[in-house]
């Protein structure tokens, strides 16, 4: 057989060789992969509810993406996925119990006297986040911030909800210490953030002595969250018999059947809608006794999603309570959550700024522990008022044009409302004695504010466009309403 180049040169003997080597090279590497493919020593199994087998039939195999992303680990004998996927490895492990050992357990659900409320706190968070959960308890966690914050004396009682690491955390000392960790022996993981939403209405729920059947109010929240005590008392005000449960609301979402995506929702968990019902972002909600224990006696009846705010939509819609629901402005505003399109929104440079903090109820995805004890700290200064005085105009100015055409005027609105709360009327009408046109910010400033769609979750983390934008309050009313007491 004679050989030639491309270009029709006759290839001498070593070339010839190489030519051979190479071809020889590649057919076996082939060879072994096919092998491989057919012969692993890593077992085919579902491991949870998902079923993987019919995932890999619809996403893997020859020439699909996911095929390319699913590796053998022989040492175990269990094939595991690799970025982007990595996310399966978990959401097939998914197969949530109802009856965890406890670990830790927190102190006895206190009683108060007749007239006073009693606020019942769970907060989300993992055993390696210890100096987050110092923060909280020296910032927005410490009882004496919301005693006197309310028409009516405050109890808080905040507890920790805890799974366990890979990684050997001990608690006990904590525990001992703060009395406030509910710990559950399961894996932390993001699909198991339902467990932990399931184990906090065991413990509201159980009249043995982890029970808090007595709490007027629930409020779940996550660890990385600045909340403003008074700003969220003034939702109590809100509460009637048609308003039960108040937060940041997703509605008629779709369901995510998106295999990229962290929030991909498989069939076999979910085949009866193609919409979910509406839910509350997890970062912040409150909920009243009578809906708390009907949630509560529901878990029972509702099988867990690992989508834990979903679950909880869920959950809202089996006892009819969908319709009592109320989507607060100020609570979207904090977690990141404006109408698509909207624009010009941006609170990346608002860590640190009491005064506008001052205007939200909470702030979500606070970077650090060190920064959300800056900011609290500030935010409790005693000279606040006086410094906000002074900085009236860059404040008003500052959030006049913070959240784009869209949605400023709702937004725009909560907040000064709470701006109200926080700081009395007189000082309302000083800031809005200050507000004025402004020039539309440039595309150069736009784009050092931000953009909503690369902040938080916006496959998640957005409203609906009105078809009617919502008006703003005029002053008198923000003045007026709700703070005639003040």
């Amino acid at each position: 057989m004679r050989f030639t180049s491309r270009h029709g040169i006759p290839l001498t003997a070593l070339n010839q060789v190489c030519v051979l080597l190479y071809v020889s090279i590649v057919l076996y590497l082939l060879y072994r992969f096919i092998s491989w493919s057919f012969s692993s020593v890593c077992e085919e199994i579902n491991r949870g509810l998902v079923d993987e087998a019919r995932i890999l039939q619809l996403y893997g195999g020859w020439g699909r993406h996911l095929y390319y992303h699913r590796l053998c680990n022989e040492t175990s004998k269990r094939f595991y996925y690799i970025e982007p996927y990595a996310y399966l490895n978990s959401l097939f492990k998914f197969r949530p119990e109802s009856n965890y050992p406890v670990l830790q357990r927190p102190r006895d659900c206190p009683s108060v006297p007749p007239g006073e409320l009693l606020v019942l706190m769970g907060i989300k968070t993992m055993p390696s986040k210890a100096a987050l959960r110092s923060a909280l308890r020296e910032t927005w966690l410490n009882p004496a911030d919301w005693a006197d914050k309310y028409s009516s004396k405050i109890h808080l009682f905040p507890i920790f909800l805890l799974g366990e690491e890979a990684s050997s955390i001990s608690l006990d000392e904590e525990a001992s210490t703060y009395e406030d960790l509910l710990q559950y022996k399961f894996t932390e993981s993001h699909y198991n953030l339902t467990v932990k939403d399931n184990m906090f209405f065991e413990f509201f729920q159980t009249r043995t002595r982890l029970s808090c059947p007595n709490a007027h109010f629930v409020v779940k929240g996550d660890d990385d969250i600045l909340l403003v005590p008074e700003n969220l008392l003034g939702h109590l005000d809100l509460i009637n018999e048609t308003t039960q449960l108040i937060g940041c609301m997703h509605r008629n979402e779709e369901i995510n059947r998106n295999i990229r995506s962290k929030y991909y929702m498989p069939s076999e968990l979910v085949s009866s809608m193609e919409h979910y019902p509406n839910y509350f972002s997890g970062a912040a909600y409150l909920i009243t006794n009578e809906v708390a224990s009907e949630l509560a006696a529901a878990r029972f009846d509702v099988p867990m999603l690992p989508l834990d705010d979903t679950w909880i939509g869920v959950l809202v819609k089996s006892i009819d309570r969908t319709s009592d629901m109320l989507s607060s402005d100020s609570i979207c505003t904090g977690v990141h959550v404006v109408p698509k399109g909207s624009g010009g929104w941006s609170m990346a440079n608002d860590y640190d700024d009491p005064c506008f903090l001052a205007g939200l109820t909470i702030y979500h995805r606070y970077p650090s522990p060190e920064r959300l004890l800056k900011s609290y700290q500030n935010l409790r200064q005693k000279n606040l008022t006086h410094i906000c005085h002074d900085k009236a105009q860059e404040t008003i100015d500052n959030v006049s044009r913070k959240w784009g055409d869209e949605a400023r005027s709702m937004m725009l609105a909560a907040w000064l409302n709470n701006y109200a709360r926080f700081f009395g009327k007189n000082e309302l009408e000083y800031l809005l004695s200050k507000k004025r046109a402004l020039p539309e910010l440039t595309q150069e400033d736009q784009a050092k504010r931000g953009n909503q769609h690369l902040v938080g979750r916006p496959d998640r983390f957005n409203h609906e466009i009105p078809k009617v934008p919502p008006i703003m309050a005029s002053q008198d009313e923000i003045i007026n309403k709700r703070l005639s007491s003040e």
